[in-house]
């Protein structure tokens, strides 16, 4: 933990860096692979949460606020997507 409460000072333009770097995914699969993505992430940092630096504390704190809005997010974009897809081609047959 010692670079990450060495570098970051309360909601710099570093935090907004950091987060960019932690947020990013990679490949992901399926409607709901960013939500996914995002998911893993917080618990990847849960433990931050729990650190003795008030810093990296804060940190964790913002940046799971804002991993959750992102959840959130994606969540409503795969329904409202899959929702759209099936109204304009139908539930299968055999789907009910």
């Amino acid at each position: 933990m010692a670079p990450i409460s060495y570098c970051i000072c309360q909601r710099s333009h570093i935090w907004n860096e950091v987060a960019a770097a932690i947020e990013t995914t990679g490949v992901v699969i399926g409607e709901y692979g960013m939500a996914q993505a995002f998911a893993r992430k917080l618990q990847e940092i849960s433990c931050w949460k729990n650190d003795e630096d008030d810093r990296v504390r804060a940190f964790a704190q913002w940046l799971t606020e804002g991993l959750q809005r992102l959840i959130e997010h994606e969540q409503r974009r795969a329904d409202e997507g899959l929702a759209l897809r099936k109204y304009r081609y139908g539930v299968g047959k055999d789907e009910g």
